[in-house]
């Protein structure tokens, strides 16, 4: 009952808007060269949508895949990233994936590539 209890507080405050968050000087100053380098005319023509991702919630052009969810065995069949972001399988097992949804760099995941997996890992 206490781990889920967590794991809902570890949601709600995930959900917390950016400006709801209290950060230091310098972490402003880099969402806002981040915020400086994205060619917002270009993500936006492209269909993206600049939001803010992962734990320090960074300005990034986020782009949703055509073919999502689609069965794949390697990122060359893919928009994105070929991977599993579920049930994670050992290293260099032989397996298939799903073509990633979006172009959101954060989360946990395994790229799959020439039909094996590689080591999971979590970006934020």
């Amino acid at each position: 009952m206490k781990l889920l209890l967590l794991i809902l507080i570890i949601l709600i405050t995930g959900c917390a808007s950016t400006a709801e968050i209290s950060v230091d000087e310098p972490t402003k100053d880099f969402r806002q060269k981040a915020l400086n380098n994205i060619d917002i005319q270009t993500c936006l023509g492209k269909g993206g949508v600049i939001k803010s991702v992962c734990m320090f919630a960074m300005p990034y052009c986020v782009q949703t895949f055509i073919d999502a969810g689609k069965k794949c065995s390697d990122s060359s069949d893919c928009a994105g990233d070929c991977r599993l972001e579920d049930d994670f399988v050992n290293s260099g097992t032989n397996t298939s994936g799903f073509c990633s949804t979006n172009s959101d760099p954060c989360g946990c995941y395994q790229r799959i590539t020439n039909g094996k997996a590689e080591p999971a890992l979590c970006v934020d």
